[in-house]
């Protein structure tokens, strides 16, 4: 398709003019999600760091746009909320589109008590409902696919992206709390907060099982979910199955990747920013082909396995592709909402001229 294309999910430092370039080449835009993270300056660090995305908004708005996030509570702190509000004010000032809910609420973060923090906790009530009464869209990523909690089969082995998380601790036995009830406090938000715009990151961590995902769709209108990082998940059930699940929820999902990488790509040598957009074209041009075609394709996962340090790859090598699949060969009619007009109406503090 040759319609400009909105990624609503992505991690991109491209400071460099063949990022631009490159962009512009395949007509895309990104939203640049900034995560926070307790062991890093989520803020200026090279990883997810909200300053680097706000700049490359602010020197190219033709091109990015970005999402920040908040200071994670930590300990007692009786100022935290009036701080963590005066700090979103601030970011959405200077033209962030949304706010970021991570992972880590729910499998990391612990309260004075203990506990884990949920996402449904009175600590983090009245910042839902700055951002509901703002009109500021939420993106959560909300705990991780289900196999995660599940035993690891011998001789097996799992991509895992859990930054700061420790990937044996989603193992079933452990003491994080389960599924369920990770995904219980997301929906309990989405029934406290029912004029704030959510939208799940990941397929809302429903990634194997649509039909429980539909019954969310039908049961919160206020519930939308982006495809990053997916497309593996996607290609993994019935092709009907898929088509028709994308046709009866057409407006509530948008097409995002979690492209990126991880620094600043003008820190990297030359040869690892070329390679680094060797990959990402590669990794975009196999996603347009599986929304896009009838043809027989293999889906590789995406390029944080191409370009990540050794420790984040399987074995010390990227994770092979799976079995030939068919492309889903959707509608252009299709195409334009998920590809486009979704993030637009999800994300209503994008760039008018987007």
């Amino acid at each position: 398709m040759t319609m400009e294309k909105i990624d609503a999910h992505t991690h991109h430092p491209g400071d460099v003019p063949e990022s631009a370039a490159l962009l512009k080449e395949m007509k895309l835009k990104l939203i640049n999600i900034a995560i926070a993270v307790r062991s890093k300056d989520w803020r200026s660090g090279e990883v997810w760091g909200a300053d680097q995305y706000h700049r490359l908004a602010r020197k190219h708005p033709e091109r990015y746009a970005w999402c920040t996030s908040f200071d994670l509570p930590n300990g007692e702190d009786p100022d935290y909320t009036e701080r963590v509000i005066e700090g979103l004010k601030q970011d959405l000032a200077a033209g962030a589109v949304a706010c970021k809910f991570w992972k880590n609420i729910g499998l990391e973060v612990r309260k004075p008590s203990g506990a884990y923090l949920h996402l449904d906790d009175a600590c983090l009530a009245p910042i839902f409902s700055y951002l509901q009464k703002a009109g500021v869209t939420v993106v959560i990523h909300a705990g991780d696919p289900r196999k995660y909690w599940k035993p690891l089969r011998k001789g097996g082995s799992r991509y895992a992206y859990h930054g700061d998380l420790v990937q044996s601790s989603l193992r079933r036995g452990c003491e994080v709390p389960a599924y369920e009830e990770i995904l219980g406090a997301r929906d309990r938000v989405l029934t406290l907060y029912p004029r704030l715009q959510v939208v799940g990151a990941h397929l809302g961590s429903h990634e194997r099982d649509l039909v429980g995902l539909a019954k969310r769709l039908d049961r919160y209108p206020n519930f939308a979910v982006d495809t990053a990082a997916r497309v593996v998940d996607l290609a993994h059930h019935k092709r009907g199955l898929v088509r028709d699940f994308f046709a009866k929820y057409q407006d509530r999902i948008l097409w995002g990747t979690d492209l990126g990488a991880w620094r600043a790509q003008s820190r990297m040598s030359t040869q690892e920013a070329g390679t680094l957009l060797d990959c990402l074209r590669s990794d975009y041009l196999e996603e347009f082909a599986f929304y896009e075609t009838n043809r027989r394709l293999r889906i590789h996962n995406f390029t944080w396995n191409k370009t990540a340090p050794d420790a984040l790859r399987v074995g010390g090598r990227p994770q092979l592709p799976g079995e030939p699949v068919l492309g889903l060969g959707l509608s252009g009619s299709f195409l334009q909402k998920f590809y486009c007009s979704n993030a637009k109406r999800w994300f209503p503090r994008l760039p008018s001229a987007w």
